[in-house]
């Protein structure tokens, strides 16, 4: 009989170790020779017979590989018949040191941040299949997520929530102040409240320095890892909750529902703020509502062409969905409900429909669906507080607005400031945001150049030509 293995879990969320083969990964690093060694060991059950392993992807170009109890199938494949457990050694010397090439790692003298091994084994067995279990650690300074490692001087905070690990790794070289205990709190309202699709025992947010950045995105998860620029690390609010949320949810396969996998991020981002108190209840509606793209047919629309109204209003779409969920079952389910539910195919329109129905208990919501997502209709977003609680947290953790005095403004100066909590991180910046040339002075120009400076060079120099004309 063979078994090919799909998806790697944690140790901590197998219960029976015994049956199971379990990789584990120990990394090393020399700075002098920007070279990480990663030595791959493996504990195997009496029932495997025989184990493949593709030891390294074709991507990294300076490698080399060292082996023992294993018989070379290709050039990256071995195989194990038997015998002693087999055990590589893989060294890998890294040529960036920034992020700009993709995410297989950077490394500096001082330190690397580097993706995990990704050995696609497969395996022969005699009697019962057993599990597959990977775990990683590090010899020396640094720390390993699930599909991230960062070797080097850092601080970290670690959190244990009911036997889940919350990590915040911050490397020394990053000088930007972090506050992790706002991050970390947001993040563990996330742990404590919402309802993953996969069972996850660890979850860690590296920070990366602006030096090591190039053109990287400023926020990206990866399974249970989320990496963040220091940048908005130190902003805290908007992009931490919002990549935590995809590695709560993972992905929806299917273009077709990248709304749905951009869309619940920013929602859940921004609940996850509200109740976290960081926000008010006010900030939340005007970052939630949108009417730029209430013309988007959402199932209709791809992910190359959509710009941000997968995340608007996708955004936007879901937040009115909780409040009718919630108002059609007589607040006995949610949203977050409908997003957990096991046995629901959310990679389609037709399994989502299925799952809302189910959880709303009134089959007339396909028509609700059908209006707002499946066509160019906006719904209306309710403005009472209770539609945007958690199970842990009532109105009075909302954040309570400070009263201010209002000096007198310039119009210019009134719009910025009435438009600027729209502009979330999340949001991808466009040319669209600059409006008629006629109607920018020259602070508006100015402002919004230096936001787009932080959403990559590409978008900058379309920006200048527009400006230009």
């Amino acid at each position: 009989m063979i078994s090919r293995q799909t998806a790697a879990r944690s140790a901590s969320s197998i219960s029976n170790l015994d049956n199971s083969i379990v990789q584990r990964s120990n990394f090393s690093y020399d700075g002098e020779s920007k070279k990480v060694t990663v030595e791959l060991s493996y504990q195997l059950p009496p029932s495997v017979t025989e184990l493949t392993i593709g030891s390294v992807p074709e991507e990294f170009e300076r490698v080399s590989v060292d082996t023992k109890n294993l018989q070379q199938e290709d050039k990256y494949t071995h195989v194990w018949s038997g015998g002693s457990p087999p055990k590589i050694t893989i060294d890998i010397s890294y040529k960036s040191d920034n992020l700009s090439d993709g995410f297989f790692g950077y490394a500096s003298k001082k330190s690397a941040l580097v993706s995990t091994i990704g050995t696609d084994p497969s395996w022969r067995y005699s009697t019962e299949s057993p599990d597959f279990v990977r775990e990683s650690e590090v010899n020396g300074e640094g720390y390993a997520g699930t599909e991230t490692v960062y070797l080097g001087p850092h601080d970290r905070e670690l959190r244990n929530i009911e036997g889940k690990q919350l990590a915040l790794i911050v490397p020394e070289e990053v000088t930007k102040p972090i506050d992790g205990t706002d991050i970390l709190d947001v993040l563990q309202l996330g742990l404590n409240n919402l309802k993953p699709r996969f069972e996850r025992r660890k979850y860690t947010a590296f920070v990366f320095s602006s030096v090591r950045q190039g053109n990287y995105t400023r926020g990206r998860a990866i399974a249970t890892d989320i990496l963040l620029s220091e940048e908005v690390a130190q902003a805290g609010k908007y992009t931490p909750p919002h990549e935590f949320a995809h590695t709560i949810y993972g992905v929806f396969d299917g273009e077709k529902m990248y709304w749905l996998k951009e869309g619940i991020a920013q929602y859940i981002g921004h609940l996850l703020n509200l109740n976290a108190g960081l926000i008010t209840f006010e900030q939340f509606i005007s970052n939630i509502r949108t009417e730029r793209y209430k013309n988007v047919n959402l199932s209709n629309y791809s992910s190359s062409e959509s710009g941000a109204a997968d995340y608007r209003k996708g955004a936007h779409v879901l937040a009115a969905l909780d409040a009718e969920i919630r108002i059609r079952s007589g607040s006995q389910n949610t949203l977050i409900d409908v997003m957990g539910v096991e046995d629901a195919d959310l990679s389609t329109y037709e399994g989502f429909e299925s799952a809302v129905t189910r959880l709303s208990g009134d089959s007339e919501i396909t028509n609700w669906l059908d209006k707002y997502i499946r066509s160019s209709g906006l719904p209306e977003i309710p403005s009472e507080p209770q539609y945007y609680t958690l199970d842990s947290s009532s109105e009075d953790d909302f954040r309570t607005p400070t009263p201010t005095s209002t000096p007198t403004q310039s119009p210019t100066e009134n719009r910025m400031q009435t438009e600027t909590p729209q502009q979330t991180p999340s949001e991808p910046a466009t040319v669209e945001n600059l409006g008629t040339p006629s109607s920018n002075t020259p602070s508006d120009i100015e402002a919004t150049i230096q936001e787009l400076i932080r959403d990559g060079s590409e978008v900058l120099n379309r920006v200048i030509k527009l400006i230009g004309q």
